[in-house]
């Protein structure tokens, strides 16, 4: 970590977390997974691979929307079927073949979590169960770190902001980090500052890293905070 990471020089900095695709690289496993199993138990539905279709792209917002789209009643019900059937399909192919972390995450959270100066947390679109079998997968531990989910609300914002105030932190010095347009929609959102990672955001956000081995982390930080 750099010197101007480790001076803390702006304290009270909140760093929020996404998971898949940010932390993991378990987008391609957790998108074709998702697919599968929304087509088995619901048959023949039309299912967006565009995920911007949907209103809230988080696991819990895209089954309920799915569901009213196409007239489906007993949401709860159908809403528990997808999430069972889902985690246990992702558990059973991480138990073989875990997905492996973004280059840098696993160092660079324990980095993070050692400045004074930042409170680190994680909110996540995906449902909590499988989140933290992708965590484990991928050897990143989540111990001190609060952890936020598509169980807790549908709306990505609202995970956003219950991770926020689960770490104690302020809407006024909060980032999040994420992989995806939605992600950034939701800071935009929400007025926070936002660092974007990996191949889909490039070139779409102006503090942007490939992934956490970038040179310029973690000094945006300080660049991308509001």
């Amino acid at each position: 970590m750099t010197d101007t990471a480790r001076s803390g020089r702006t304290p009270g900095i909140s760093v929020i977390f996404d998971i898949d695709g940010t932390l993991v690289q378990s987008v391609e496993l957790d998108d074709t997974i998702f697919i599968q199993v929304l087509t088995e138990i619901l048959g023949k539905i039309t299912i967006h691979r565009d995920w911007n279709h949907y209103r809230h792209v988080t696991d819990q917002g895209i089954v309920a929307q799915i569901l009213a789209e196409h007239g489906i009643a007993d949401t709860s019900t159908v809403l528990n079927a997808v999430k069972n059937r889902f985690t246990h399909l992702l558990k059973t192919s991480l138990a073989t073949t875990p997905c492996p972390p973004v280059p840098g995450a696993t160092e660079m959270l324990r980095e993070l979590q050692a400045t004074p100066a930042l409170r680190i947390g994680l909110a996540t679109g995906a449902w909590r169960e499988p989140a933290l079998a992708k965590l484990a997968g991928a050897g990143i531990s989540i111990e001190n770190l609060v952890l936020s989910s598509s169980d807790d609300h549908h709306a990505r914002t609202e995970i956003m902001k219950r991770s926020l105030a689960r770490c104690g932190g302020s809407h006024e010095r909060a980032l999040y980090v994420g992989d995806g347009l939605w992600d950034k929609k939701a800071a935009k959102e929400l007025g926070w500052g936002f660092i974007a990672v990996g191949p889909r955001l490039k070139g779409r956000h102006p503090y942007w890293i490939n992934d956490f081995l970038d040179p310029s982390w973690p000094d945006i930080i300080y660049r991308a905070i509001k």
